[in-house]
């Protein structure tokens, strides 16, 4: 859904404008919410979300993310690019999140993002971190090993 980021009036004018056409090609609608939107005004709109993808400034989306989760069964946060958040996100019941800075070459990320995994009841065997900046056949053939 075409958002304005930090806008929330215009945001949710495009939602009411676009979230017919979603509708009709049956893709599943998602709103990002922007600075100063609350549970009602997602609520107010004519057809409500499936996912509330958390936006907006960051000061915004970690002062609301609770609130979105205790309203809302999907929700998505974005631009989370820390990993001690994943925990706490996690426990709140945030489904998923997205975030440019997991594997651009930052380790300290990519290291969390693993430990995180690796903590879950049924943790990842891959270790993205060992192969940033480096893909090559020497790393093709590690991980061909670790799945043998």
């Amino acid at each position: 859904m075409p958002d304005v980021v930090g806008n929330k009036d215009l945001t949710l004018c495009r939602y009411e404008e676009y979230v017919t056409h979603l509708l009709d090609a049956k893709i599943p609608v998602a709103l990002a919410v922007q600075d100063g939107m609350t549970v009602q005004d997602v609520r107010d709109l004519s057809v409500e979300p499936e996912v509330i993808a958390i936006g907006g400034s960051d000061e915004f989306k970690w002062k609301t993310v609770k609130q979105w989760c205790d309203a809302f069964p999907r929700v998505h946060v974005l631009r989370c690019n820390m990993p001690d958040k994943l925990y706490e996100l996690e426990a709140m019941g945030v489904e998923s999140c997205d975030g440019t800075g997991w594997n651009r070459g930052d380790k300290a990320q990519s290291v969390g993002l693993e430990k995180w995994a690796y903590s879950m009841a049924n943790p990842t065997t891959i270790f993205p971190s060992e192969y940033l900046g480096c893909h090559t056949k020497k790393s093709e053939k590690k991980q061909e090993e670790l799945f043998k």
